[in-house]
């Protein structure tokens, strides 16, 4: 009876919890609008995850310019081995475009010339942000080179350093302004020692085909109008000469001295896997087969318009081969000539006329000039640059105390320094102007030695 009564008196009903069988499970409610928050992973910890992983590090490090490279020597031991391990700098220099030709713009030019019997070094840092760098770069090199400079050249961030120790011993050496690395190389003379004067050499080094280098040095006879050829293989580390000679046309012959040479020899330009010199004429030019070590036999002529001529720069960007050219002394419009891969002939590219510049640098017309024989643009071309991607051409041009950047097709001036004659030179006329024989591009690269 009681036991009904309880059932009909308020129990719990069929299939309900007691509150003691409640508070054994607890109660989930599912949030309708749930908290999403992202935690970022610390710097620290992202810098321990990429210093661990060593594959992710070196397509790091394999990406990173060679300056900042450098720099980043110091960061641990780890690092240091990595970064300065000839196997990494080999890989670097094939991966990183760090070559003249892939190259937007050069940081800087080296200037090297003899004038009024000095020889003079010096550099011209095409940008402001390079100024630091290219001061510390040419400070090692001016106290490194402690004997007398013969001779000055360059090519994708390699320098070919010719001098005399001691005013006895003359040397070769390949130097890597980047890195501070260089090597000594001595020098090798033809068979034929007596007859051949002051050699000229030039330094071939292209990181994207090969991670070696060749010298390749011309020595000119001082009785006929006649050179041979020595390379040097950084490969093999000997000397090879050449079996067969170049012999200049007979005109050329009443203008041979120990002096003058017909070919700026100094100044060769590695293009399209040769080496390429150009007349002093501007008449024609001369390409040496690196791979085969002998001269090319023919290279097509020049396309001047006229009798009158003059080469006013010589030299590679973005891939091409350039030879910018005056041939009317009376005018600023230089014909810019391009060089088809092929060999087969130079072409007309482009014109570029200089005169709305006179208005803001008077000083480019030389007053003094004389139209029947001179010319009257009184400046220099030390660099020429051509960036095919951004549809850029840029003018480095050297006139009396001041050198500045042209962009050609926007026709914006930059003025990137001064220069002050020496008291050696305030008496020449040239003393403050740079010609492009005279400028070797730097570019920066971890190039072994």
């Amino acid at each position: 009876m009681h036991s009904a009564a309880g059932g009909a008196g308020g129990g719990p009903p069929p299939g309900s919890f007691s509150s003691a069988q409640k508070s054994k499970f607890p109660l989930i409610k599912h949030m309708k609008n749930p908290r999403e928050i992202i935690l970022h992973r610390s710097s620290s910890d992202s810098a321990t995850l990429i210093a661990d992983n060593q594959e992710l590090l070196l397509r790091i490090l394999h990406c990173l310019p060679p300056k900042s490279l450098i720099r980043f020597q110091v960061v641990s031991k780890k690092w240091l081995s990595i970064i300065s391990s000839p196997d990494f700098r080999r890989l670097h220099c094939r991966k990183y475009p760090s070559t003249a030709a892939s190259s937007t713009a050069a940081s800087a030019l080296f200037l090297f010339r003899k004038i009024g019997g000095i020889r003079e070094l010096n550099f011209i840092s095409l940008d402001q942000e390079y100024v630091n760098s290219m001061g510390g770069i040419f400070s090692r090199l001016t106290n490194f080179v402690n004997g007398e400079i013969l001779g000055l050249h360059s090519c994708n961030g390699l320098l070919c350093i010719e001098f005399n120790m001691n005013y006895s011993a003359r040397e070769f050496i390949v130097f890597n302004p980047t890195t501070n690395q260089h090597r000594v190389i001595p020098l090798v003379k033809p068979a034929n020692k007596l007859s051949y004067v002051h050699p000229y050499v030039n330094i071939a080094f292209d990181p994207s085909k090969s991670d070696h280098y060749k010298l390749v040095c011309a020595w000119g006879d001082s009785d006929r109008p006649k050179f041979r050829f020595l390379v040097y293989s950084s490969e093999t580390g000997i000397w090879r000469e050449m079996v067969k000679t170049l012999c200049i046309v007979e005109s050329w012959s009443d203008k041979l001295s120990i002096f003058t040479e017909p070919y700026h020899f100094d100044r060769g330009v590695l293009w399209n896997g040769d080496l390429h010199w150009v007349c002093k004429t501007g008449d024609d030019t001369i390409c040496f087969d690196l791979d085969n070590e002998c001269v090319k036999p023919e290279m097509p002529d020049l396309p001047w318009s006229n009798g009158w001529h003059e080469v006013c720069y010589f030299g590679e960007s973005g891939g091409e081969l350039y030879v910018i050219g005056l041939n009317n002394p009376q005018t600023l419009l230089f014909n810019v000539f391009s060089l088809k891969r092929d060999y087969s002939q130079w072409v007309v590219k482009s014109y570029i006329d200089l005169t709305p510049l006179v208005t803001l640098y008077p000083a480019m017309v030389d007053q003094r000039y004389d139209p029947a024989d001179e010319k009257m643009c009184d400046f220099h071309m030390p660099y020429f640059l051509v960036d095919e991607a951004n549809k850029k051409r840029r003018l480095v041009i050297s006139l009396d105390g001041k050198v500045i950047s042209y962009s050609i097709d926007d026709m914006t001036v930059k003025e990137i320094a001064e220069v002050e004659p020496g008291l050696l030179f305030c008496s020449l006329r040239d003393a403050t102007k740079y010609r492009w024989s005279e400028g070797c591009q730097h570019v920066e690269t971890l190039a072994c030695v």
